[in-house]
């Protein structure tokens, strides 16, 4: 089955509609709209890459959270290299950025829980 393509405006209207606390709501979210986020071009405008980069990595955030480790540290890969290359940011912002070491943090526990405990301890240090 096949689902529309759905644009950044209803994804994250749908997004903000889901409990920020409940995991697995979205990572279900996530899975049912994985091509509508797959799609979302980043070269388009900020407004893309930003919507692209948040929902990616709430997605990490929720995999490691509902503790789907090696998932998650596929999904963090991506969203932490996005965060760094966004053209909003430079290395001293990303120290200073609680959403970025949250992503850190959850990225460092999923390794962790993979048993990559040698690059678990070089994020945990970053």
């Amino acid at each position: 089955m096949t689902s529309e393509t759905k644009d950044i405006h209803t994804l994250m209207k749908e997004f903000d509609e889901v409990p920020s606390s409940d995991n697995l709501a979205f990572v279900n979210f996530y899975e049912r709209n994985s091509h509508s986020v797959e799609s979302i071009n980043i070269n388009e405008g900020k407004e893309n890459y930003n919507a692209k980069l948040r929902l990616i990595s709430e997605y990490g955030i929720s995999l490691a959270g509902s503790g789907q480790y090696t998932q998650a540290v596929k999904v963090l890969t991506e969203a932490i290299k996005m965060f760094e290359n966004s053209s909003n940011q430079n290395e001293s912002n990303l120290k200073n950025t609680s959403y970025f070491e949250h992503l850190l943090w959850n990225y460092a526990i999923s390794l962790y829980e993979t048993k990559d405990l040698k690059t678990s301890i070089k994020q945990f240090e970053r």
